[in-house]
């Protein structure tokens, strides 16, 4: 059995369409590995409010993903941080290098 997705068949093309109230687009990868398109819609009004649709799907997720790595970024630097400084385990009472400033 091979590793690469199947090519969508026709009669599953058909069922998506009767279902799909007007027109679809279905990304895949195809045998070869690389990916398809396919698609139908039933005029030019349905197939622009699709592109649109995923034009602004497309920036939103773009968006979500530079904020997700800059956040990623951010924990780092702190993290980075936070393993250069030195340690400050010691005891209040006895070792605490502000007794001196009084």
């Amino acid at each position: 059995m091979s590793d690469q997705p199947l090519k969508i068949d026709k009669v599953l093309m058909r069922q998506i369409n009767e279902k799909s109230n007007g027109g679809f687009i279905i990304f895949s990868f195809g045998e070869d590995g690389y990916p398809v398109v396919n698609s139908f819609f039933e005029d030019a009004s349905k197939a622009m409010a699709l592109q649109h649709y995923i034009q602004n799907w497309s920036i939103a997720v773009d968006a979500i993903t530079l904020e997700n790595t800059v956040a990623g970024m951010e924990i780092q630097d702190i993290q980075d941080i936070e393993d250069e400084m030195p340690p400050t385990d010691f005891d209040e009472e006895d070792d605490n290098p502000f007794d001196d400033l009084d």
